[in-house]
């Protein structure tokens, strides 16, 4: 059995863009988003935050990177373990804020328990590159390097355009 070498340092960089999900989740979805008023009034509170956030948006993009950098090779297996531990979470928290009196039952708050709403993008954003990564791995390995740079630019006009076109579907995705 041939042993892969460790990459340490790739395994503490996912390490941190965790923590920066962390981070970010902890400083505006919690604190919420700083108004003007509070930036001229409250500046040495503002700042920090910001500075905070503005170092920690990019944590899904590394984490994602990180992903792609080593070939998303989907198994059965890996899929059922991304989703068990997503509706874990979603419903543990979901019965755990029911009980102590911050959500209510709700048709809404069950639906985002198996992410059929708008929120949890990410979700549903992993899943989508986890299906489609044995064609983006076929791509990447038999592509010239004219094809991938035409791939990427055509994605990057339509990403552009889409969201041009359909801002609240990219609502979620600025932060």
């Amino acid at each position: 059995m041939i042993e892969k070498e460790r990459l340490s340092n790739f395994e503490l960089l996912r390490i941190v863009a965790m923590f920066m999900v962390l981070l970010v989740h902890a400083d505006f979805f919690s604190l919420g988003e700083p108004t003007a008023e509070e930036c001229v009034t409250n500046p040495k509170d503002v700042i920090p935050r910001l500075l905070f956030w503005s170092l920690s948006i990019a944590c899904v993009d590394i984490f994602v990177l990180i992903s792609g950098w080593f070939g998303i090779k989907p198994r059965a297996k890996g899929i059922c373990n991304f989703l068990f531990q997503c509706f874990f979470w979603l419903i543990g928290i979901y019965v755990v804020t029911c009980l102590m009196g911050i959500s209510h039952l709700s048709v809404n708050g069950i639906l985002g328990c198996i992410v059929a709403t708008e929120l949890n993008w990410f979700i549903k954003a992993y899943l989508v590159l986890y299906i489609m990564s044995p064609a983006l791995n076929s791509l990447v390995e038999h592509s010239s390097k004219k094809t991938l740079c035409t791939v990427l630019v055509g994605f990057y006009i339509f990403q552009f355009i889409y969201g041009w076109i359909f801002p609240s579907a990219t609502r979620y995705i600025l932060g």
